[in-house]
């Protein structure tokens, strides 16, 4: 299993097993940035339920390529193919498509942390790691994001009909150097009226 660097924040078992499969993927000297395609279901096993890869189609446009299990039961949808302003809304989008975006086209790693509030009560709390892929055409507008939701898992959100993400909650979302260094990058929010 390869060890992230030591700069990183702590990952989980299940984040760190997902760098190692991402990392294996490198190839010859670990410098290359895979391809999506070579990013398979069976290389990540139990993994894929919770891995969600996301797609740069223009400046602001975020496509859901390929969500897991649990991505989908947590959002009560299929979001493979949707846009993500359409399934989490603009105000919570637009700032997760600017990280995401730098990920990919730089090319770096992100973590991030957040708490969702599921619709009716509840609180799942989630570290996200996410890491640039090229497309079949070699572009860098592509990456790949899995989430460790704990224990707790996303056994609250199948049986409630939403989930909203509360981005006043959205914390140590940092970029990551996987050989290029990181792009500038100021994330920030606005304050909501409480």
């Amino acid at each position: 299993m390869h060890t992230p660097p030591s700069d990183w924040p702590q990952l989980s078992d299940k984040l760190q097993a997902f760098y190692s499969v991402w990392q294996d993927l490198r190839g010859t000297g670990g410098t290359d940035i895979p391809f999506r395609r070579d990013l398979s279901m069976s290389k990540l096993g139990r993994l894929a339920s919770s891995l969600t890869i996301f797609e740069f189609t223009g400046p602001g446009d975020m496509l859901v390529k390929v969500s897991g299990t649990e991505m989908d039961a947590h959002f009560s949808q299929n979001l493979s193919g949707k846009n993500i302003v359409d399934v989490i809304g603009e105000t919570a989008a637009r700032p997760m498509i600017r990280f995401n975006e730098s990920i990919a086209r730089h090319p770096c790693g992100g973590f991030a942390r957040d708490k969702m509030h599921v619709e009716g009560g509840g609180r799942i709390e989630a570290t996200y790691l996410t890491l640039p892929l090229r497309n079949a055409a070699g572009d860098l507008v592509q990456c790949a994001s899995l989430c460790d939701a704990g224990r707790q898992g996303f056994a609250l959100a199948p049986s409630k009909r939403a989930v909203s993400l509360d981005y006043q909650e959205f914390g140590g979302a940092q970029l990551l150097d996987i050989g290029f260094g990181v792009p500038a990058f100021t994330f920030t929010l606005k304050q909501r009226n409480r």
